[in-house]
C-alpha cells in the first residue's frame, strides 16, 4: 500500500502507478445500453491481469438496498486499447419497469 487505501497490484491491473498516491481509482470509460439490450459498462484494465469483478444494483438510493446481479453478469466485449491495456465491456440485465437504475462496480485481484 502506499497510502491510498489501494494495494500496488490492483493499482498496477487498474493501469495505475503503484508507487503514486490516489492511482487506484476504477474509472468507468462509458455507461450505455449493450448490444444485448443489457445496460453496458465499460471500464479499462492491464492487460494480462486477471481480475474479478461484482456488479451490484439498486433502483431507489433512499432504500439503500443493493442487489448483488453478478451471477447474470456478462463480459460482452475485451477491446485492446494502446499497448498494454484493454477495454472490458461488463453488461448486467434491466429491472422491467426500472425508471433509475444506480450501480456499485468492484474490481478484485485473483493474486
Amino acid at each position: 500500500f502506499n497510502g491510498d487505501g489501494v494495494n500496488n497490484w490492483m493499482a498496477y491491473v487498474l493501469g495505475n502507478d503503484p508507487k503514486a498516491p490516489d492511482s487506484g481509482h476504477f474509472s468507468i470509460v462509458q455507461v450505455g445500453r449493450s448490444e444485448s439490450d443489457r445496460l453496458g459498462l465499460h471500464f479499462r484494465k492491464r492487460k494480462g491481469t486477471v481480475a474479478q469483478y461484482r456488479i451490484e444494483t439498486c433502483t431507489d438510493l433512499a432504500g439503500n438496498q443493493w442487489e448483488d446481479v453478478t451471477p447474470t453478469l456478462a463480459i460482452e466485449s475485451t477491446t485492446e486499447v494502446g499497448g498494454t491495456m484493454e477495454e472490458i465491456e461488463l453488461s448486467v440485465p434491466v429491472p422491467d419497469l426500472a425508471t433509475s437504475l444506480f450501480l456499485r462496480a468492484f474490481i478484485t485481484s485473483e493474486e
